[in-house]
Order: structure tokens, then C-alpha cells, then sequence
């Protein structure tokens, strides 16, 4: 998953990009990678950004939960509208390829025309044995595991600020 991010111009934009990245990460799916930013990432932003203002812990928290809440709810209305656009687009291009596909029956018809015709009986069946050799069953991927062996879960915004907290302390 990949966040295109500007340059930050301040602890606190810094700080909003890694918790933006977050959010849109745990919005798409990838907790696990939702998870490691904010245990890796947060805490080195968060640091900068706490030592530029001048309010208590307590304020720091809660200015911290409403920027999770803020960037959570713009990932999931990204997320739809992503969602709506992709069906736009899927429809478009639905119509595109029938009217390709039946370009390309018109043609390939027109070419059939002078061919002569074969009864199915009349057809060896093909030697399949070989084939089935060449072709191997691929288990899917397992689902990814939230480890919370570490005590971080994206949900546990309230521990998370707590620890990063700590961290740039």
C-alpha cells in the first residue's frame, strides 16, 4: 500500500502525514502494517510535535484522538468514493469491451464463413493425462495474524497514544 505524501513544513504536519498513512493503512486492510507504523513511526513524530506545543498530557491526548478520528473518517470516505468511482470506471470500460467483443465476433464469423465444418464425433478427444501433469494446485495465502503479543492493536487508540506518549517523553 502506498500513501502519497508531501514534504511535511511542521512537527505537526509530520505527525498528521504518519497518522494519515496509518489510518489509510487499517482503512485498506493491511493492519499489520497499520500496526508497525504506529509503533515504529508515531512515536518518533509525535516527539517533535508534543515539544512544540505548550498544553498538558491530557490535551495532547485528546488533540491526538481527534486527529485519529479525523483521519479515519477521510480514509473511509476515500475509500468510497474510491468505491464509486472504480464502478464507474468498471461500467465504462464493460461497455468498451462488449462492443470490442462483438466487433471481434462480427469479424471472426465473417471468417468462419468458407470453412468447412467438423462433426464432434469425428474429433479425437485430446490426451489430457500430460496436461493435468503441467498444472499444480497453489494454496492460497494464509490471512494475516494480528499479533498482540506486543500489547498494540490499531483499535486500542487509547493505549497507543499512551505508549507513544511515553515515548517521546
Amino acid at each position: 500500500m502506498a500513501v502519497a505524501t508531501k514534504s511535511p513544513k511542521s512537527p505537526w504536519d509530520d505527525l498528521r502525514l504518519t497518522v494519515r498513512k496509518a489510518c489509510t493503512a487499517k482503512s485498506d486492510g493491511c493492519d499489520s502494517e497499520a500496526i508497525q507504523i504506529l509503533k515504529n513511526e508515531l512515536p518518533l513524530k509525535m516527539g517533535p510535535w508534543a515539544r512544540t506545543v505548550k498544553i498538558s498530557g491530557k490535551e495532547k491526548k485528546e488533540v491526538l484522538k481527534n486527529l485519529f478520528q479525523s483521519e479515519l473518517e477521510r480514509a473511509e470516505d476515500v475509500k468510497e468514493q474510491k468505491a464509486i468511482l472504480e464502478e464507474e470506471l468498471s461500467q465504462k470500460l464493460s461497455g468498451l469491451f462488449q462492443s470490442q467483443m462483438n466487433q471481434l465476433k462480427k469479424s471472426f464469423e465473417e471468417k468462419l464463413q468458407g470453412i468447412k465444418t467438423v462433426k464432434m464425433d469425428e474429433i479425437d478427444p485430446p490426451n489430457t493425462s500430460k496436461l493435468s501433469q503441467s498444472f499444480k494446485f497453489i494454496a492460497p495465502p494464509k490471512p494475516t495474524v494480528i499479533n498482540r503479543e506486543n500489547g498494540i492493536h490499531f483499535d486500542d487508540l487509547e493505549s497507543i497514544l499512551n505508549e507513544a506518549l511515553k515515548r517521546c517523553n
